[in-house]
């Protein structure tokens, strides 16, 4: 480097103030200084405070500084020096808890990123003189806990992914500071919004409805119990533009969903969290181009939405239905509208029994990802004939097995024509059969489900069916066999199967399984050997066997290339000697003892929970999740 460099991007990781040259120093006229490849390490500091602080003081011409992932607790004193300065990155800088007011001199500064900063208390007091700032990314800063007073002279502001209210009125900017924050775009999330009699005239203040260009909008409550009214008169004033694409509520108290909900018929996201009041029903028809929705933690909800006559749905792609116990279906049954027989899913093999009750079902004819966990009443739902994947955790199974009986039908339509008729496209807006060219679940590659307590193995007749598999998870299962036709399972290739107290050996038809390359098996006490006819699947190329105690031998799985075993001792023992196992590529052989209250599944279970839980907290952008 010389005196002439003005642009410097490091293409490793910045792992300390050793990396940096010393010649760095000597370009003093430096206006790029970029770190792309920073990686971050909790406890790892790349500079300390007085190497902070003479690199910030030695480049006074920075157009860009990117201090991102470099661990500093706090930013330089002199970074208010300079002057030229208009983007500065301190995102994922856990330590830093407050910034230097001299911040706030940096008159031409356009963005500020200190998201991931989940320590950062409170933005400086006089951050308002930031007359330039047009990006405020400050997503997931949980611990702020309040914005500035002034904040609202910010009108430049393009992006602002959050606003958060103090807990405490008494300090901290109100809603009234968003008033003339126009052009704001993207995604805002508001926190703290509070239960109270007086909550309408200082909600409407915040002028939501003339944000004309805000994408997505999450309305956060603070948790408390709380009178319903109260919540139902102040969402009324949080009314947003009708151009809004995604939003969330969460924490909102009141019964029924607000009067503008049904105004905004471009979303394309809606997420409905922790209401744990709410009855109300939802207009679906009224949202066209809805691809996703949330509804979790709505305990005293029955019913997802009304009938209509055409039985509209909007195009839904990813359905997401968590911890809503109470929730019997999606529609409310009536004599004018979906009849449906209690005796349904007993007779889901009888095809002509059926035939006419689930062509007058409707179809989710788009969408390929639901997840249903915590809901143990939902029994009817329309059909989902082109899901890829599919989550059932302590739920119903009642949809599975209509879908699944929907697919027999179009198959013996198929062979038969004259059986039954085709009505309208499989990708109408109010699709309610589909066309006979597309077989339902042709598509369907993942299932995982985790019974009920108590349930009986009578899904896994219907599981058969499904020809397209090719990872299937089994958790909770009470019955000591498992027998069905693995063979019509020919793309099958992960098996999982978890929590099977009473699973004595492996089911003799899984033998037909002949496209099987990875086997799972944990919790599984009564589980004393592996049969002989395994070392015949030769496609078998992983092996993963976790807590089953009293499993004592492997046949010769010559053709594995991974075998990972944990709290089996005797089972590793007996494999200490063999041959076979001292020749497969990745081994782990774990001597832990089982632990009563600490098994592997409990910590799968842990984690589930933990992201059920922590969703809202992932959720932060109103886009939703970014995985699963």
């Amino acid at each position: 480097m010389d005196e002439k460099t003005h642009h410097v991007s490091f293409g490793f990781n910045l792992g300390s103030s050793k990396k940096i040259p010393t010649s760095l120093f000597k370009a003093s006229r430096i206006r790029t200084f970029l770190l792309p490849c920073q990686t971050w390490v909790s406890n790892q500091m790349v500079w300390n405070q007085l190497t902070c602080d003479a690199f910030v003081s030695s480049f006074k011409f920075l157009r860009l500084l990117d201090l991102h992932k470099t661990g500093i607790k706090n930013v330089p004193h002199s970074i208010g020096k300079l002057n030229h300065l208009r983007y500065l990155d301190l995102s994922y800088n856990i330590h830093i808890k407050m910034l230097r007011n001299s911040i706030t001199r940096l008159q031409n500064l356009e963005t500020l990123d200190l998201s991931y900063c989940g320590e950062l208390i409170e933005l400086p007091k006089n951050i308002s003189k930031l007359v330039n700032l047009r990006h405020l990314n400050i997503d997931r800063c949980y611990s702020l806990t309040h914005m500035p007073r002034g904040f609202g002279q910010l009108t430049n502001l393009h992006s602002l992914t959050q606003y958060v209210l103090s807990t405490d009125s008494r300090c901290g900017g109100e809603l009234k500071e968003l008033y003339e924050l126009n052009q704001l775009r993207e995604n805002l999330r508001i926190e703290n919004l509070r239960h109270k009699k007086d909550a309408e005239l200082e909600y409407k203040a915040a002028n939501l409805k003339e944000k004309q260009h805000l994408k997505g909008l999450a309305l956060v409550w603070i948790e408390i119990e709380v009178e319903v009214g109260y919540d139902e008169m102040s969402i009324e004033a949080l009314e947003p533009n009708q151009n809004l694409k995604s939003l969330e509520l969460k924490g909102y108290r009141g019964v029924k969903y607000p009067s503008w909900l049904s105004l905004l018929r471009n979303l394309v996201s809606l997420s409905l969290l922790s209401m744990k009041n709410s009855q109300d029903v939802l207009p679906l028809h009224q949202f066209p181009s809805l691809k996703t929705l949330y509804l979790i933690g709505v305990p005293s909800l029955e019913y997802v939405s009304l009938v209509s006559e055409s039985f509209k749905l909007p195009p839904l792609e990813s359905l997401y239905i968590w911890n809503c116990p109470n929730l019997k279906g999606w529609w409310e049954r009536s004599s004018n509208s979906i009849e449906e027989d209690e005796d349904d899913a007993d007779n889901y093999g009888e095809i002509s029994m059926i035939t006419a009750k689930n062509h007058s079902l409707p179809s989710l004819s788009r969408l390929s990802y639901l997840d249903i966990s915590g809901c143990p009443k939902l029994s009817s739902m329309p059909l989902f004939p082109y899901v890829e994947k599919l989550y059932l955790h302590n739920s119903n199974l009642r949809p599975l097995e209509r879908t699944v009986s929907m697919g027999m039908i179009s198959t013996a339509s198929q062979e038969n024509p004259t059986a039954t008729e085709s009505t309208s496209s499989a990708h109408s807006y109010s699709s309610s059969t589909l066309a006979t060219s597309f077989t339902p679940l042709s598509k369907f590659k993942y299932l995982n489900i985790v019974m009920i307590e108590g349930s009986d193995g009578h899904v896994l007749q219907s599981i058969q069916h499904l020809t397209a598999l090719e990872e299937f998870s089994l958790s909770n299962y009470n019955e000591d066999g498992m027998e069905l036709e693995w063979q019509a399972l020919r793309k099958l290739q992960y098996l999982r199967l978890y929590d099977h107290p009473k699973l004595t050996s492996l089911p003799v038809g899984l033998q037909q399984a002949t496209s099987l390359r990875h086997l799972e098996i944990r919790n599984c006490p009564s589980l004393t050997t592996l049969p002989e006819w395994i070392c015949e699947i030769i496609s078998l190329q992983s092996l993963h066997i976790s807590n089953c105690p009293n499993l004592t031998s492997l046949p010769a799985l010559t053709s594995l290339k991974t075998l990972h075993i944990r709290r089996c001792p005797i089972l590793v023992e007996s494999c200490k000697n063999q041959d076979w196992v001292a020749r497969i590529e990745k081994l782990w052989l774990d001597l832990a003892p089982p632990k009563e209250e600490d098994s592997e599944q409990t910590e799968t279970n842990k984690e589930y929970e933990l992201k059920t839980r922590g969703f809202t907290k992932t959720f932060g952008r109103c886009s939703g999740p970014t995985s699963q």
